[in-house]
């Protein structure tokens, strides 16, 4: 997954994604606060915010299922910008077992699923800077 993230989608290339922990079904990843990704006041840019939190969720949902099995797409996300984020950023998401278990099912039966995966992105206190709802689409590969 480290690889995925930080060499073979080339929109993150150079993004400053850190994965910290990756576990089945939990995920924490971290972002420095670095010029290339603020915005016009100096605080993270929106952007980064929202390519940050979806990326969590991916590896997140990645985790718990068998990736060169299945393919994952970004159905449809929403994020809420809480506090501007002038720290390094984290993120650690936590899927339920009986979640990924449903998922997998689904998928084997239909050829696809839909996963969602609720998260908080957090600042180097602890308090939250934003928090996504996002939608995945899980699909057998070739399917």
């Amino acid at each position: 997954m480290k690889i995925l993230i930080e060499e073979k989608i080339p929109f993150l290339m150079g993004f400053g994604l850190n994965l910290e922990n990756l576990e089945k079904n939990r995920a924490k990843l971290s972002l420095k606060y670095n010029e290339k990704n603020l915005n016009h006041i100096g605080t993270l840019h929106a952007g980064a915010l929202f390519t940050f939190g979806e990326t969590c969720g991916g590896v997140v949902v990645g985790s718990s299922v068998d990736l060169s099995r299945y393919v994952l797409v970004t159905k449809d996300a929403t994020i809420k910008y809480i506090k501007p984020a002038i720290t390094n950023i984290s993120c650690e998401v936590i899927i339920p077992q009986e979640e990924s278990e449903r998922a997998i099912k689904e998928i084997e039966e239909k050829g696809r699923t839909d996963f969602s995966v609720s998260l908080r992105i957090v600042n180097d206190t602890g308090e939250t800077v934003a928090e996504m709802d996002i939608n995945y689409v899980l699909k057998k590969r070739g399917g």
